[in-house]
């Protein structure tokens, strides 16, 4: 079975595991799994259209793909949010209310 893997560091973790330790590509390569490592780590929704590009281009030979993207754009609204702590709770629920409307206009 050939997997695609595309997304972010879910699965291109290489940089946050120790040597000893096996990355999920390696993992399911040992479970009899052919994976193709699109994903790259640090990468945004809006960075996961040019896996998809590279992906297209093998799709005949692909069985399935994974996809695991968002947690870096929603890493990024962390600093956001603490710097608005200040703010009045209304005033804290309408950003999340922006912050989630913005993820969900990224998925799209």
């Amino acid at each position: 079975m050939k997997l695609a893997l595309l997304g972010d560091s879910v699965f291109d973790n290489r940089n946050y595991v120790n040597s000893d330790k096996e990355t999920v590509q390696s993992v399911l390569q040992k479970k009899g799994y052919d994976c193709r490592l699109y994903a790259v780590d640090g990468a945004m929704i809006e960075d996961v259209y040019s896996q998809i590009k590279k992906f297209l281009s093998d799709l005949n030979s692909i069985d399935y793909f994974v996809l695991s993207v968002g947690g870096n754009n929603a890493l990024s609204s962390l600093s956001l949010i603490y710097n608005s702590l200040h703010l009045s709770e209304e005033e804290i629920f309408q950003l999340l209310k922006d912050i989630f409307s913005n993820f969900e206009n990224e998925l799209e």
